[in-house]
């Protein structure tokens, strides 16, 4: 049986691996959200629009779009409305 001291190292241990993994995806969405941008950028230059200017608004949406959805409020967790459960 583990003691007490074991649990916590093991809990602390954990928690720092959650946390880089964290990081690190992060870090990967970043980096394709601004890859992808100067990609979609130089593509988009060839229709004669400014490369810096596209790629800083390609970026941001690529970022923003999915932030925006992740922090809107969803319908499906909302109260149920006062409705009674039978059980």
């Amino acid at each position: 049986m583990k003691t007490p001291e074991e649990y916590d190292e093991e809990r602390r241990r954990i928690i720092r691996q959650i946390s880089v993994l964290t990081w690190g995806l992060l870090g990967g969405v970043l980096f394709f959200a601004i890859v992808g941008g100067a990609l979609l950028a130089w593509i988009m230059t060839f229709a004669g629009l400014p490369f810096l200017r596209t790629w800083l608004i390609v970026s941001l949406l690529l970022l923003a779009v999915p932030l925006l959805v992740h922090i809107a409020p969803k319908p499906w967790k909302k109260a149920d409305h006062g409705e009674e459960r039978d059980g």
